[in-house]
């Protein structure tokens, strides 16, 4: 209900012309996880609706916050869909590429097309909270390189910072790739366990857009020294991938991506 009214003040201020919150807003949210709209607050709920709103006048929406609760920072993105699979690595190698580590992302594709992402993040430049102008900087990073104003591997390169951190230790644990057909019926299923190394998951979603991959949703985790990474996908013409020659396609270029960057 304070969603609505808070949204409804937008509309009576000449911000909007919804002339029903109530459906529009229900509509938006059952695409979301529960856990997600039930965690957020209220306010930045709104702001997030309103520029999903303002799309066709403002094509992308980036906004930088520091989560004081949880110690991180959070960058939201809403944007459309692209022709070509690549929101998900473009986000993730500017993020990589400024010195971020990814400590949890949730990618969500509405049915309309529009991305919703949103990526929790370690600046280790800062004990605290990062500075505005620091937050600003990521943000504006993101938003060039999603509306093609930049391109994400000469940032990359640009940068160097692909050194990624510590030196790796010699006795890690093995890469593992596993693919499920059963948990969705929309989607194949890949899970990528692996120890952990900044900017690896650029280099994992890298790797899926290379093999027309799109993401549709993920989960990415990170507990010690070890990443867990699950991400839903489809194929080029959005089925599933069954074909056992493409599955095996598909684990050994991820595990050879991984590993190459591991040793490094």
């Amino acid at each position: 209900a304070k969603l609505i009214k808070i949204l409804r003040a937008y509309r009576s201020e000449g911000h909007s012309p919804e002339s029903d919150w109530s459906e529009w807003v229900n509509a938006k949210l059952q695409q979301l996880p529960s856990r997600y709209v039930q965690s957020a607050p209220v306010d930045q709920m709104a702001a997030y609706l309103l520029a999903i709103h303002s799309l066709p006048v403002k094509p992308t929406h980036v906004e930088a916050r520091f989560n004081q609760a949880l110690g991180v920072s959070e960058y939201v993105l809403i944007t459309r869909e692209q022709t070509k699979p690549g929101i998900f690595m473009q986000v993730a190698g500017v993020l990589a590429a400024m010195g971020l580590q990814v400590l949890e992302a949730q990618i969500m594709t509405l049915k309309d097309g529009t991305v919703w992402d949103v990526f929790s993040v370690h600046d280790s430049d800062y004990e605290g909270p990062p500075s505005a102008g620091r937050l600003e900087e990521v943000a504006k990073e993101i938003q060039e390189v999603v509306e093609g104003r930049q391109s994400v591997h000469q940032m990359v390169e640009r940068r160097r910072r692909m050194a990624f951190g510590r030196p790796f230790p010699t006795g890690r644990h093995p890469t593992e790739v596993h693919i499920d057909h059963g948990v969705s019926d929309a989607f194949t299923v890949i899970d990528v366990f692996a120890d952990d190394k900044q900017g690896l998951l650029f280099v994992i979603a890298k790797a899926l857009v290379q093999l027309d991959l799109s993401i549709h949703m993920a989960r990415i985790g990170t507990r010690l020294d070890q990443v867990a990474d699950v991400f839903y996908v489809t194929n080029s013409q959005g089925g599933k991938i069954i074909s056992g020659e493409d599955c095996e396609q598909i684990q050994h270029t991820l595990n050879d991506a991984v590993d190459q960057f591991l040793v490094v």
